[in-house]
């Protein structure tokens, strides 16, 4: 497979789906506030449309090892999501979405912009030295 191959294979969409993005920290330390502030029914369903904010949890707190994980999801679930997350408690967010159950098992771990948050982290951290 050549290179091109393979970056199309890599991006490739299903017609009239919206990619969204996930990004988590694996040394939590902020589980108990977040137990708090949101219910456990939506646990690992929170999304963005947009890569930047899911970049953003995946590198705060200074942690290097964040990722960044992704889903193809059809238009309708993304607007059904965007109602739920408008109509929950707590804080949110213009871009965010709750992911519908249904599709948690359709997430992928996103090669590109984990090496994108992990190298914007990298670059933090030694700035910051």
């Amino acid at each position: 497979m050549s290179i091109v191959n393979a970056a199309k294979f890599l991006m490739r969409q299903r017609p009239n789906t919206r990619r969204l993005f996930r990004g988590e920290e694996p040394n939590r330390t902020t589980e108990n506030l977040m137990s708090v502030l949101y219910s456990p029914k939506l646990r690992n369903r929170f999304f963005f449309d947009n890569p930047a904010d899911a970049r953003y949890y995946a590198q705060r707190q200074g942690t290097l090892t964040g990722n960044v994980y992704s889903v193809d999801v059809p238009e309708k679930y993304v607007n059904i999501g965007r109602k739920m997350a408008k109509r929950r408690k707590g804080p949110s967010y213009s871009s965010e979405v709750i992911l519908p159950k249904k599709f948690i098992p359709e997430v992928e771990l996103n090669y590109i912009q984990t090496v994108a948050a992990r190298l914007q982290a990298t670059l933090d951290f030694l700035k910051n030295r």
